[in-house]
């Protein structure tokens, strides 16, 4: 199991590295953003990111999904090319289709969807840069699959810094606006691509499979269901916001929540990656194999204690990133969203037995189920707490989609879940956060101490209560004092990239 978990924290490191890269042009482009943009103007951005990953997920049919179940399974492993030949072009037509209907909507209800008219240029520029996002991301989904963790990594970062450079060249020298940060995006992505393809041409059979196809829609149809729900239960309340208040309100909530969303990019969304990938290439062994059952485990640590350091920083970041004021009303909600981002990490963990028995039905179910709740319970407490409220349903609507999944789990033979232990994880957490926040302003230098100490009360405390086990508080320490020693660090680099 050893072997694993290092090979696991490796991949998610990279994982890390490349899902952060693909939002940090963000965070380094926010001070530029808050002089050449008004909140309202940010607010619109972050309502084009939504209905971005609307459009997405719905042209998908989650054929990702269905794709990384197959790609490693018997019936797929001798036609791996042409499947991947199969899935690009299906996503390549149902993207097209989704975007005239959106260009539709846009060019004449954008009045109605965003309050603001839409210049035909930045329509056609927005949903163009679309097109080649999902051609990107599922060429580097092919490498994720097949475990070519610094090979996409090198593309993520290269499209991260051609996007950051022509991005602020067309909104300084040129200013063109909203529309200058997508033309922008739209360099990257072809660069990039231009890069991938002669890996692209050797991973493609120019052949279409389509009975297996026909299986994997199947199979991928209702957890598609489940991702529409998903985004719409994450990010709906971005719009009911904008109804009963302002686009200046979405704008502080967007940047709540894309300082929050370093959590789910460099941790969540990174181990899952990892996770999945390490379950379905061993998708017959899983159920009876401890690391599957631990890795939720030590998730739930490391996304918790990352989260709480995030929420410490918050305000320094945010300060940092901008000097507008009308930017710092969203700090005091990062640690609710923070909360329902881990806590949506944990529930798609807990849905991979299902996705194993191919009863993605279920998943779709709990998906639809919990989406429902989160829009009423949006609009019961959003009017009333604003932004908090907004934070505080996620939160909740996640936090029922976790116990049903451990209740369906349980069902059917998966219940060796250290739920006692996530538990504690997160009320400790809860705990030292809300002392936090009652430690009243102090000079710098106590402020930072108070803030140390806050941190190492946190796996401390955990020790002291039996979250971990003897075997795992020696692996630990041997962890630290071997990387505490710079040789080694510098070994595991020159191993790494030495000979590339």
């Amino acid at each position: 199991m050893l072997d694993k978990i290092r090979s696991s924290v490796k991949q998610t490191f990279y994982y890390g590295i490349g899902n952060v890269a693909v939002k940090l042009v963000g965070f380094i482009l926010l001070p530029l953003y808050a002089r050449q943009f008004s909140i309202e103007i940010y607010g619109l951005l972050a309502l084009f990111e939504i209905l971005a990953e609307i459009i997405i997920t719905l042209s998908s049919f989650g054929v990702e999904s269905g794709f990384n179940r197959w790609y490693w399974d018997d019936e797929g492993k001798e036609r791996q090319k042409s499947l991947f030949f199969t899935t690009l072009i299906f996503s390549l037509i149902s993207t097209t289709l989704c975007l005239i209907l959106a260009f539709v909507m846009i060019h004449y209800y954008s009045l109605q969807i965003f309050d603001v008219k839409i210049s035909l240029g930045l329509t056609v520029t927005y949903l163009v840069n679309i097109l080649f996002r999902v051609v990107i991301m599922r060429s580097i989904l092919l490498m994720q699959i097949q475990q070519l963790v610094v090979k996409q990594t090198r593309y993520v970062l290269l499209n991260l810094g051609i996007v950051l450079l022509t991005t602020i060249f067309f909104i300084t020298q040129l200013d063109m606006g909203l529309e200058g940060v997508f033309l922008g995006q739209i360099c990257g992505n072809v660069i990039v691509l231009i890069f991938i393809m002669p890996y692209l041409l050797k991973e493609i059979k120019f052949v279409i499979e389509y009975e297996i196809f026909s299986k994997l829609l199947k199979y991928s149809f209702p957890i598609a269901v489940s991702s529409v729900f998903a985004i719409v239960m994450t990010l709906s309340d971005r719009f009911i916001l904008k109804h009963y208040y302002s686009l200046a309100d979405v704008g502080q909530y967007s940047l709540a929540y894309k300082v929050s969303s370093l959590i789910k990019l460099f941790i969540v969304r990174s181990f899952l990656k990892s996770y999945n990938f390490k379950y379905y290439s061993e998708i017959e062994a899983v159920k009876h194999d401890r690391f599957f059952d631990k890795s939720i485990t030590y998730f739930t640590f490391i996304a918790i204690y990352s989260g709480l350091l995030l929420s410490i920083v918050s305000k320094t970041v945010i300060k940092f990133l901008t000097d507008n004021v009308d930017y710092y009303n969203s700090l005091y909600i990062v640690p609710y969203l923070v909360a329902g981002i881990i806590l949506y990490g944990i529930r798609s963990m807990l849905n991979m037995p299902m996705a194993k028995m191919k009863r993605t039905d279920l998943i779709a179910y709990i998906a639809v189920g919990t989406g429902i709740l989160n829009i009423l319970l949006n609009f019961l407490i959003i009017p009333s707490l604003g932004s908090l409220g907004a934070a505080l349903t996620t939160a909740v609507s996640q936090g029922v989609a976790v116990i049903v999944c451990l209740m369906i789990n349980k069902k059917y033979g998966y219940s060796n879940y250290e739920v006692v232990k996530y538990l504690k994880a997160f009320l400790i957490g809860i705990g030292l956060l809300y002392a936090w926040l009652l430690i009243p302003e102090m000079n710098v230098f106590l402020s930072i101490l108070v803030d140390l100490v806050i941190l190492l009360l946190y796996p401390v405390i955990l020790a002291v209560i039996g979250f971990f086990e003897d075997t795992e508080l020696q692996r630990i320490r041997q962890s630290l004092k071997k990387w505490s020693k710079p040789a080694n660090i510098k070994a595991l680099i020159k191993k790494e990239y030495g000979g590339k």
